[in-house]
């Protein structure tokens, strides 16, 4: 059986900590194809794991900030890439010592793209790269959505940086994978010899069943996620301070920010009428109580995991282009594409709700798409075959 290295710049537990940590549980989990070990930044407090081998690099604390800030703006690094850029050469010995053990190199994450100047040429047949989504993508269109001019320009810069990272390590590599088709492309397009691929993320499709165990509240929208992150609080946002009160005025309706650590300014706006839960151990009575899951993301990159729990919880389910990318939707069958325009919004959020019940068969639609296309037996599937593919072609 192929023994496969993941890794990582995080300890993947628990898996709904972020989206990386979801493709890396699963992989390390949920396979049956090839036997997966970890390799991964970490304090010593890990959980064990039955036939799973744990190598850890221990995290540095208390790196003071002006010297990121200062590294970033003298050098060619974007910022994230430079905070990590004090354990490659340990992350690098590590592997160097072990590679033995293993057939691929699987590296999670654009953070440790570097990686390959350092280690022994030998061993870069055995590394697949896994940036997941497109740094270059993100900050581009992160900057064109900011109105701050500081922050703006500070991510136009990292923008900029990110395209010349991209190009540049990336090619160095046999293969690098995506979780969209459209970041897979982007990337390719900053530099033709690139060598890119796509695998979609999964969903639990078993955990993420409507029950019918909580009824469908009326006039209900949910939006889901980790509202620190800057597209999700930006998201929210925009739904509250400019969807909201268009719908209000035709509709008494209740929207839901559902997700961990909600920032001030999302709290702030905590009412009747708008629930602000923070963490929550179970999300799934949330989605299936909720009548429209929506996401009004105005940036990012990447597919979202939150799209594609919403639809297999067989939700009404309405987003943006970005919200949908990497997920192959019918529009108007199985989902519903929006514009970023606020009034455009509320207008379809208007209309389904004075027409619920035409809609019911939009979230059957929904969770077969999940069922045939992204359940995670179908991706790790997918997972299996490159591996194999990757030793095969050498």
């Amino acid at each position: 059986m192929i023994k496969v290295l993941i890794v990582s710049p995080s300890f993947p537990f628990p898996e709904y900590k972020d989206g990386l940590s979801k493709i890396n549980y699963n992989l390390l989990i949920g396979n049956k194809k090839y036997n997966t070990d970890l390799l991964c930044i970490a304090d010593t407090r890990l959980i064990p794991l039955k036939s799973i081998k744990i190598y850890s690099i221990p995290k540095k604390e208390n790196i003071n900030k002006a010297y990121f800030f200062l590294k970033w703006f003298f050098t060619n690094m974007p910022f994230n890439i430079v905070k990590y850029e004090a354990y490659f050469e340990e992350m690098a010995k590590k592997i160097e010592s072990i590679h033995g053990n293993y057939d691929i190199i699987h590296i999670s994450s654009y953070f440790f793209a570097p990686l390959i100047n350092i280690i022994s040429k030998g061993i870069h047949r055995k590394i697949i790269l896994f940036p997941i989504d497109s740094l270059s993508l993100f900050m581009d269109r992160r900057s064109k959505s900011e109105c701050n001019l500081i922050r703006k320009i500070a991510y136009k810069f990292d923008f900029i940086k990110s395209k010349i990272f991209e190009a540049k390590y990336y090619k160095l590599y046999d293969n690098v994978f995506f979780v969209s088709e459209i970041d897979a492309h982007y990337v390719r397009s900053l530099d033709e010899s690139i060598k890119t691929g796509f695998i979609p993320n999964g969903v639990d499709i078993n955990y993420f069943k409507k029950k019918e165990h909580y009824a469908i509240q009326k006039n209900s929208l949910i939006f889901t996620g980790d509202m620190s992150y800057g597209p999700n609080e930006d998201a929210a946002l925009f739904l509250i301070e400019e969807v909201y009160p268009i719908i209000k005025k035709y509709i008494d309706i209740k929207i839901y920010i559902v997700g961990q650590k909600p920032t001030k300014k999302i709290i702030n706006y905590s009412s009747n009428n708008i629930i602000v839960t923070g963490f929550v151990a179970d999300i799934r009575p949330y989605l299936e109580s909720a009548s429209i899951y929506i996401s009004p993301l105005r940036f990012g990159s990447g597919i979202k995991n939150k799209i594609l729990e919403a639809m297999s919880m067989s939700k009404i389910v309405i987003g943006t282009r970005v919200s949908f990318e990497g997920i192959n939707i019918d529009d108007g069958l199985n989902a519903i594409l929006i514009n970023n325009n606020a009034l455009s919004i509320a207008n379809v959020v208007i209309k389904i709700l004075n027409n619920f019940s035409q809609y019911n068969n939009m979230g059957i639609a929904a969770r077969c798409l999940m069922v045939d296309k992204y359940s995670w037996e179908q991706v790790l599937l997918q997972y299996g075959t490159l591996y194999e593919n990757s030793i095969g072609n050498r």
